[in-house]
């Protein structure tokens, strides 16, 4: 008997960049793994997230609009890091002393 596979995106990695990475790629290459309510209900669960259920149907799609509002942030964030780091790279080097 094959063992199920889990579609939800989990990474591993830090519950905000896991928020993120609920909807990825663009234009024919698109995912969004909160667009049907149940796969969003399944991801909360699995990161141990709780919702109100007062909130009814209303949870997914403020998810997705708070992950959609986070996401270009922390792209933002990953960008500045990565022109920081091309910056430092490109510094120039001191040199040690004659025959270190």
């Amino acid at each position: 008997m094959q063992a199920a596979v889990d579609p939800l995106p989990r990474l591993g990695e830090p519950l905000p960049l896991e928020f993120a990475n609920m909807g990825c790629g663009a234009g024919d290459d698109a995912a969004d793994f909160l667009a049907l309510p149940e796969v969003g209900r399944r991801w909360l669960d699995a990161v141990q997230l709780p919702v109100v259920d007062d909130a009814g149907s209303r949870a997914v799609p403020r998810l997705q609009s708070l992950r959609d509002a986070v996401r270009p942030v922390l792209l933002a964030v990953i960008d500045a890091h990565r022109a920081r780091q091309a910056a430092y790279d490109r510094r120039p080097r001191e040199r040690g002393p004659v025959g270190a």
